[in-house]
């Protein structure tokens, strides 16, 4: 299937990424690509991280045993990990590799933020970390570590490269470009003029847009063969194919149809 439209042609490539025997794959929430176009899916389920090659090839996996539900996962250039694990309030920094280098935990402040969970509108006021954090990477300058806080808070907190708490803030601008706010949809930026963005589940779909905001198009639910329930997480790689990981288990609440949970998109000169 052929979707996007103008210069932003991608052809769907159904049933991408295989597996090992015995291995399944869950929800995506995450997905990222390291700096040899290997591709991390972030994955509810054991192992948390499996990694494919381009031609979605198994690589390898880790992180068993380590997350309590996974949530986000940022690569910088120089291939450091970031992992967010909103249940169980952490942010993780590994390498490549999965060795672990930094951990930055905190206490559920859900009384103090005044948040039942899974009603994101009940968040009362902002409080220290965590209440279910959604997104970290390191600021532009490589001095700190930001994550946004979150499903049950109202902060972007600051933290030092030993993974003590600075300062809260509004905005975090990434490596290559990246945004994080504490929003449920995701937003990567693509080639210069223009920025991809996967909306949250209320609106299941991709747009490509320009600087301004403009859409210069977009794909999704009113496909005639449906790509996607619930997409959440996406990634570009070095020749601008694209990367999405939907939850479409987690927000049915397991009645959704059992779908492919990582989808490429080969981008067509």
């Amino acid at each position: 299937m052929i979707v996007g439209s103008g210069a932003h042609r991608f052809r769907w490539l159904k049933g991408w990424g295989r597996l090992p025997d015995g291995m399944t794959l869950g929800d995506v929430p995450g997905v990222a690509v390291d700096s040899q176009d290997r591709v991390f899916a972030f994955q509810r389920g054991e192992p948390p991280i499996v990694v494919f090659d381009r031609e979605g090839e198994f690589v390898t996996s880790w992180g068993d045993g380590v997350f309590k539900r996974t949530h986000s996962i940022h690569i910088t250039g120089g291939d450091s990990v970031y992992c967010v694990d909103d249940v169980g309030q952490a942010v993780r920094r590994f390498s490549i590799d999965g060795r672990l280098d930094l951990e930055i935990t905190a206490p559920d402040q859900s009384e103090a933020t005044g948040y039942r969970r899974g009603y994101h509108r009940s968040v009362q006021r902002s409080a220290p970390p965590f209440c279910f954090p959604t997104a970290a990477a390191p600021s532009h300058d490589g001095r700190h570590v930001m994550v946004t806080d979150g499903y049950g808070n109202a902060r972007l907190h600051r933290f030092d490269q030993a993974g003590e708490l600075v300062s809260p803030n509004n905005i975090v601008r990434g490596p290559d470009g990246y945004y994080y706010t504490a929003e449920l949809g995701r937003t990567v930026q693509g080639p210069p003029g223009a920025k991809f963005v996967v909306e949250d589940a209320l609106s299941p779909r991709v747009t490509v847009r320009d600087s301004s905001g403009a859409i210069l198009a977009e794909w999704g639910a009113s496909e005639p063969e449906r790509v996607w329930f619930a997409p959440h997480g996406i990634a570009i790689d070095s020749r601008g194919d694209l990367y999405v990981g939907e939850v479409s288990a987690s927000n049915s609440y397991g009645l959704a149809p059992q779908r492919a949970a990582l989808h490429k998109f080969l981008r067509l000169d």
